[in-house]
């Protein structure tokens, strides 16, 4: 029975432990921009709510807080966006073939070689927000930290099974990175990151309820916000399961056909 420490999975997870020099000047960036960025924000909301108290059911604070919600779980999720480029490099240049020599699954290799990004992250984010807490600066019950960081890995999953359709499909498509493109600001479109779901019409709500863009970035900075009820978080995690299990069958069946094409013109 193989023990935990020989899975090649595993022994890959603490190599990229190791790399923490990348991590920490992306960090570092992040510390720096963040705060600008919401200050940005900040100034902007603060003119908008300057005649009114509550917009769509949101104060002051509470617009703060999900904008803060929305930039943390942009600097978790984004190193899980790059797959696409990953595949298109890794076709163009046949470095795949290497990878297809392998006893390993290419799309765990590289979801893993990113999941540091999130564990050091969360380890970081959780300790930020409980000193916050402590000194009073902020109100969000512990649950509630704890289902953020739950929430984001679901979203760092999500976003990494979109994207690695896409550089999939390098084998069909000269250049995939058009279509990375468009598919980004497609999502950053309907998943709340320009204006919170609130501001939309009620049609398109009903409609993203069932689809799997509202639970990347909305559900998580809105449990900075407030609590969501037990039956309502069981009821959205059965929606993202349903479209992870969705996605990982629909990319395991592109990327057989893939590589049959794939083989069937010499590479």
């Amino acid at each position: 029975m193989n023990r935990l420490g020989d899975n090649p999975y595993f022994i890959l997870l603490k190599a990229e432990f190791k790399k923490t020099k990348d991590f920490k000047a992306n960090f570092a960036a992040q510390c720096l921009f963040i705060p600008i960025k919401l200050l940005i924000l900040i100034l902007f909301w603060t003119a908008i709510f300057k005649h009114t108290t509550v917009i769509q059911g949101f104060e002051l604070n509470d617009m703060i807080l999900y904008y803060f919600g929305i930039h943390i779980t942009s600097y978790f999720i984004n190193p899980f966006c790059i797959i696409t480029y990953d595949m298109y490099k890794d076709i163009t240049t046949g470095n795949m073939d290497l990878y297809l020599t392998k006893p390993l699954s290419y799309f765990l290799i590289h979801y893993i070689s990113k999941l540091h990004h999130y564990i050091f992250g969360s380890l970081i984010f959780l300790g930020i927000s409980s000193l916050l807490k402590g000194v009073g600066l902020i109100r969000v019950p512990y649950i509630n930290l704890i289902l953020i960081v739950f929430f984001i890995l679901l979203s760092c999953t999500l976003l990494y099974l979109m994207f690695l359709t896409i550089g999939i499909l390098t084998f069909y498509l000269k250049n995939t990175l058009s279509l990375r493109d468009i598919l980004w600001a497609f999502i950053r479109l309907l998943c709340g990151t320009l204006l919170p779901l609130e501001f939309y019409p009620k049609m398109v709500l009903n409609i993203l309820e069932y689809l799997p863009f509202k639970y990347i970035y909305y559900t998580p900075s809105m449990l900075l916000i407030k609590n969501i009820y037990m039956i309502e978080i069981v009821r959205e995690l059965i929606i993202i399961f349903i479209w992870i299990i969705i996605m990982i069958r629909f990319n395991q069946w592109l990327w057989r056909k893939a590589i049959k094409k794939n083989m069937a013109l010499g590479g």
